[in-house]
């Protein structure tokens, strides 16, 4: 049975956008509906939901149509009582939750928080805590990277989240398309570009992509997608370079049997 490829920008700042997915002087309340005209997923953060509100919430959801889905991406110290933040972040998203547009809960765990058996029963309490909505897991480390987690989120049905990244970091999870639930994750966040100022050297994000980059990507998506949902963000940019590498993935996929 063939699934949906779910395809969006993160992000609820849209004003980037105007002229090239809305009208010059289009009301920042009417955004997400042009929005939605073209895509069918959009990834909100903790502090876009809290920026938000209820009533705003709520409003999202209706300008929506009924197949669109919200993804919530969740950045979690787990020494900090992460168990109230997420009590917190519930009560946020049950106007979501209700209509059934909730398309993942995504963990972004922190980079100091490295593979050990401790850190494996927080991250079992976690799957626990969050076991009745559809759950992916971000890590930001590569020492997870390995068959056990694998093995134990496929059995949780919790997602892995594949970053496409050339990120600084160097201890930054692979990009992988490893499926261990009913749906994956995709995130495509560009590439850092290196220049010096004064002797130091600094970082700029584009997320332009080639045609080159993006069309393994494209087949290999596709082919989880006739199985698996597949949600594909791209990192938001001011230049607009987000929207113009969602719509060239998009291109891509219509060449793909």
């Amino acid at each position: 049975m063939a699934r949906k490829i779910l395809l969006g920008i993160t992000g609820r700042d849209l004003a980037h956008l105007e002229d090239l997915l809305y009208p010059r002087g289009t009301s920042p309340h009417d955004y997400l509906a042009y929005y939605a005209r073209e895509f069918s997923a959009v990834e909100l953060s903790e502090s876009d939901l809290q920026s938000l509100g209820p009533q705003e919430i709520k409003r999202c959801v209706e300008v929506t149509p009924p197949e669109f889905r919200f993804s919530i991406r969740q950045h979690l110290e787990l020494e900090h009582s992460w168990d109230r933040t997420v009590v917190t972040m519930r009560d946020l998203i049950k106007p979501i939750v209700e209509v059934g547009k909730l398309g993942a809960i995504v963990a972004d765990l922190p980079s100091w928080f490295q593979y050990s058996p401790s850190a494996r029963k927080q991250l079992a309490t976690l799957c626990d805590c969050l076991r009745d909505l559809p759950l992916a897991i971000e890590f930001n480390r590569s020492d997870w990277y390995r068959k056990r987690v694998v093995d134990g989120l496929r059995a949780r049905g919790v997602a892995m989240v594949s970053v496409q990244t050339d990120s600084p970091g160097a201890a930054a999870m692979p990009a992988h398309a490893q499926v261990t639930a009913p749906f994956t994750y995709f995130r495509f966040m560009g590439r850092h570009i290196r220049y010096n100022l004064r002797r130091v050297n600094l970082y700029y994000e584009d997320c332009r992509y080639t045609p080159e980059e993006l069309a393994p990507w494209a087949d290999r998506i596709a082919s989880i997608a006739k199985w698996a949902d597949a949600y594909v963000l791209f990192q938001h940019h001011q230049d607009a370079s987000d929207l113009y590498s969602a719509r060239l993935f998009r291109r891509l996929l219509g060449h793909v049997d």
